[in-house]
């Protein structure tokens, strides 16, 4: 059995090029854990980060936690060509209180 891959998304947060290493691996056969730290996920939702990586990876992962699990088991899905802009915890909570 491969090595797993360990990949953190931080502040920099999610972009084309992790999603582009992390189908690299998968297509090795690699194992990959995605690891979502505490400087990205405090200005963004982690079901959101969630399904914005499945699809831009194409394959379902297995969300546990702050960690996001990926093999060869995981069910494929419709990739996504584009990267939709999070919204800041922040600025939802602000337009919930206006209504």
């Amino acid at each position: 059995m491969e090595k797993e891959v360990t990949v953190q998304i931080g502040k920099q947060g999610i972009s084309n090029n992790i999603a582009l290493d992390i189908k690299n691996y998968l297509k090795d056969k690699k194992p990959v854990t995605v690891r979502l730290l505490r400087s990205f996920l405090g200005n963004v939702d982690r079901k959101a980060a969630f399904e914005e990586l499945n699809g831009l990876v194409g394959k379902k992962g297995k969300l546990i936690g702050n960690t996001i699990k990926y093999d060869q088991k995981s069910a494929r899905i419709e990739p996504t060509v584009k990267i939709t802009r999070y919204e800041e915890k922040e600025e939802h909570k602000e337009d919930s209180k206006e209504e």
